[in-house]
């Protein structure tokens, strides 16, 4: 099992590729069989459950916060969700309001807790929540799953 833990992430610019031919070490070894792969979604204290989130959708006192790129918003998004794709969270952070509870979502959950970390960072005021799930709209219908 692993516990895939991207708190401490970041993102390079330039990607893979570039990190390569600046000669940063790489590192590798033998891939885990698929078979004997398996992923458990582990709740950290900030993160809410599938439950709990659909419970606040409709709470007046919680900001969704939609990290997620401008064609991945275009496919749908919850009824008045705070729209900030991840990339800027970093200088658009002032848009986000201090007096309510924000719960971030993507369309993975790893970049609603890359921009958790971002946001702690910027704000230690900011009441931050992330949904750690898959998020997918369809014909402006959404699914949640782990």
């Amino acid at each position: 099992m692993y516990d895939l833990n991207l708190s401490k992430t970041t993102v390079f610019p330039g990607g893979f590729e570039r990190w390569q031919k600046l000669g940063y070490p790489v590192e590798t070894g033998a891939k885990p069989a698929p078979e004997k792969l398996t992923f458990v979604r582990i709740l950290k204290p900030h993160d809410v459950s599938i439950e709990d989130f659909k419970k606040l959708l409709d709470d007046p006192s919680v900001v969704i916060l939609d990290v997620r790129n401008d064609t991945e918003r275009a496919t749908g998004s919850f009824k008045g969700s705070l729209h900030i794709p991840f990339e800027q969270t970093a200088t658009r952070y002032k848009e986000i309001p201090t007096d309510k509870t924000i719960v971030i979502h993507c369309a993975t959950g790893i970049r609603s807790s890359a921009a958790y970390e971002t946001l702690k960072q910027k704000n230690k005021d900011l009441k931050l929540k992330v949904l750690n799930a898959n998020v997918k709209f369809k014909d402006g219908v959404y699914t949640i799953t782990e």
